[in-house]
């Protein structure tokens, strides 16, 4: 069934790594996203599927991106709280509505979409949470079809859409094969293969097919995060990609960037000042006076709040002077 449209890249589209593309910080080094990525969810059910392959891969890939600021508490309190609030966190992870994008994106059954229109409307209508509309996929009474899959949406749900792009503003950008493990370290991507033939478990292009399927990439590896099972499939190394893929960006409100960090087999703990500057603490009584008074630690001993990070992540951090605090 899948679901995927093209459509001509636009002037006025973005793109990763020309004179349009957007401005965005490196968030993950190693360019692997896998500790992040959402729980499965199918876009086909009891008795249609939803031809929205390019809505499934466009939430997967920001409630990956949200997730990870959420799990390491790097968005503000008020946007933290908000998301807690209205429905968009279950388990300490991101739930987006597969099915609102659908809907507000033009989704049909039988034609699918483009990743311009898709990505359009999330920068226009926002998100909302699964559980404000959901897709009962194992309903069967009474039976819900795509008619109900595509019904009108409750005013009251768009304008919680709204509402988000007032804590979050959505950007995407056209990314170019060649860029992709550039990209990677920003962001999944949304990318677009055929699916699909298999041997051995290895899903492979067959001569003279088109792409007609929307899929997340969360690392430099050959596997994807699909949404129909098994969701992490291998693709063979010289599958056949599209041309391009989109990448999905978010403007937010940081929390105090002040942190603690670590390397996962060192013991020295470093200090990231609110300009992001890598510092150090004397020793472990200097440490044990500072912390505290940085709200990073409740007493002397207590290290809760370090972060352990990936080498290529702290060799990023620019190196500041060692810690000083005036008596």
């Amino acid at each position: 069934m899948y679901g995927l449209k093209f459509q001509k890249i636009r002037k006025e589209d973005y793109r990763f790594g020309g004179s349009t593309q957007i401005l965005e910080s490196m968030s993950m080094p190693s360019a692997n996203w896998s500790s992040y990525i959402p729980k499965f969810e199918s876009q086909a059910g009891l008795y249609f599927d939803t031809w929205a392959c390019v809505s499934f891969s466009a939430a997967n890939v920001i409630e990956t991106k949200l997730t990870r600021l959420y799990k390491n508490n790097l968005l503000h309190k008020t946007d933290k709280e908000w998301l807690e609030k209205k429905g968009y966190v279950e388990n300490c992870e991101i739930n987006l509505s597969d099915r609102f994008i659908a809907k507000m994106s033009g989704t049909q059954v039988g034609v699918g979409n483009t990743g311009q229109d898709v990505g359009q409307a999330i920068r226009e209508h926002g998100l909302v949470p699964e559980s404000a509309w959901p897709f009962p996929n194992a309903q069967r009474t009474p039976i819900f079809t795509d008619r109900d899959y595509y019904s009108e949406i409750p005013e009251d749900i768009k304008a919680l859409g709204k509402e988000f792009l007032e804590h979050f503003g959505i950007m995407y950008e056209v990314v170019y094969r060649n860029d992709w493990d550039d990209a990677l370290r920003y962001s999944p991507l949304q990318i677009f293969v055929y699916a699909w033939k298999e041997k051995n478990d290895i899903y492979y292009s067959p001569a003279f097919k088109k792409q007609n399927h929307a899929v997340m990439k969360f690392s430099t590896e050959n596997t994807i995060y699909d949404h129909y099972q098994p969701e992490m499939k291998t693709l063979e190394e010289d599958f056949n990609y599209y041309q391009y893929g989109f990448k999905y960006s978010l403007t937010y409100q940081l929390a105090t960037n002040m942190r603690l960090v670590k390397l996962a087999n060192e013991k020295t703990v470093y200090f990231i000042d609110e300009k992001g500057y890598r510092r150090a603490f004397y020793d472990a009584q200097h440490f044990a006076k500072v912390a505290p008074i940085l709200g990073l630690a409740k007493n002397g001993t207590d290290f809760s709040q370090v972060q352990t990070i990936e080498k290529e992540e702290m060799e990023n951090l620019k190196l500041g002077r060692p810690l000083f605090l005036s008596q």
